[in-house]
């Protein structure tokens, strides 16, 4: 993540992308195609007449659905690359703008939809958080582990950037004043890469602590994503859009909506 990491330009944005996108197709067929297309030998074969658990519609309880909730949450917070794509994007409009999320989130589900059916048809309830540690050692799976790995390297520094970008931009607040016109672009080589190598260094920590992915996307969907997709949308509409109005309603909603999952999600991620 170093080099990526250390480049401060927004057009690495899209090469980044470019690679996450080719990573995701392969780590999403690669399961698909193991499941449906078992062959006499495969160790599928013995893995469905032993780890298979429930596949029935409704085997879920309140407790699980919780926890999940904030995986979905998760996987669909992605509001922060907004500003990212608007600069980049050739002509900005509004309604290509709203063109490029639908694209994003549809792809996306798309993407999700194939790997979770995908992993219950095989396994059921007994499915792992992390799906590819659920099946054997096959050449599909093997190239799924590969890809996700090259997904991470690429995708950390989409979610990486606009987070330093918005601590600069805090810290030089804070340096410089609100009013004094200097951004984050005022500040020095030291800055940036002091933060940088922070960042990065809090991140090496956090993952060479935790071996459960299941438990950090949650914690993680419960707090950061959920204050990101519900949270932080509301109040902001509410606040700059103070005529009465059904959307304005519509915020306030969501943001209720969002100060309720966040300790309901926690009780039930922490209580487990």
């Amino acid at each position: 993540h170093l080099p990526f990491m250390m480049r401060g330009c927004a057009d690495c944005a899209a090469f980044y992308n470019c690679d996450s996108t080719l990573a995701t197709v392969t780590t999403s067929l690669s399961p698909a195609l193991s499941t449906v297309t078992p062959g006499p030998n495969s160790p599928l074969v013995e893995v469905a007449a032993t780890c298979v658990g429930e596949t029935g519609y409704l085997t879920t309880t309140v407790h699980r659905t919780m926890q999940v909730l904030t995986i979905f949450i998760f996987s669909f917070t992605c509001q922060q690359n907004v500003f990212a794509v608007c600069t980049e994007l050739r002509n900005p409009s509004i309604r290509r703008v709203d063109t490029v999320v639908g694209l994003a989130i549809g792809s996306s589900l798309v993407t999700y939809f194939i790997v979770s059916i995908a992993g219950f048809a095989t396994y059921g309830s007994n499915a792992n958080a992390d799906i590819l540690t659920s099946y054997p050692k096959t050449v599909f799976v093997s190239v799924a582990r590969i890809a996700i790995s090259m997904l991470v390297v690429f995708s950390y520094p989409l979610q990486s950037h606009p987070a330093r970008r918005c601590l600069l931009s805090m810290y030089a607040a804070t340096r410089y004043g609100k009013d004094s016109g200097k951004d984050a672009t005022s500040l020095g080589n030291i800055e940036f890469y002091g933060i940088t190598v922070v960042f990065l260094a809090l991140s090496y920590v956090v993952a060479m602590s935790v071996s459960n992915l299941g438990v950090v996307l949650e914690l993680v969907g419960a707090t950061g994503s959920t204050c990101v997709s519900y949270i932080l949308p509301g109040i902001i509409y509410w606040r700059l859009h103070d005529h009465k109005h059904p959307l304005r309603y519509m915020a306030a909603v969501q943001l209720g909506v969002g100060c309720c999952i966040v300790p309901v999600a926690l009780y039930f991620i922490l209580s487990q």
